[in-house]
């Protein structure tokens, strides 16, 4: 399980999902293009969800728990872009 720390707390996800994650970010930077980011709800808290904008300008940081390298997966990427980001 690791984290992006865009908030002091950083939000955690499957390390698989934040090298998914990360290429997206890096992709939208690279793009210099602002989005929202609204991952979707851990079922083990609260109703509620977090929405965090990005803007090319900013700093996050990504901590994995592995070393491992995950292969990058068009179809996921697409599905997490589909549903993680909302256009600026």
């Amino acid at each position: 399980m690791g984290r992006f720390a865009p908030l002091p707390d950083g939000i955690e996800v499957e390390d698989r999902e934040l090298a998914h994650l990360e290429a997206i970010i890096h992709t939208k930077f690279r793009r210099k293009e602002s989005f929202m980011l609204v991952p979707p709800p851990d079922p083990g808290q609260p109703a509620g969800y977090v929405a965090l904008w990005f803007h090319p300008s900013m700093a996050v940081q990504f901590a994995y728990d592995t070393a491992e390298h995950f292969p990058l997966d068009e179809l996921t990427l697409q599905q997490m872009t589909d549903e993680w980001i909302e256009a600026a």
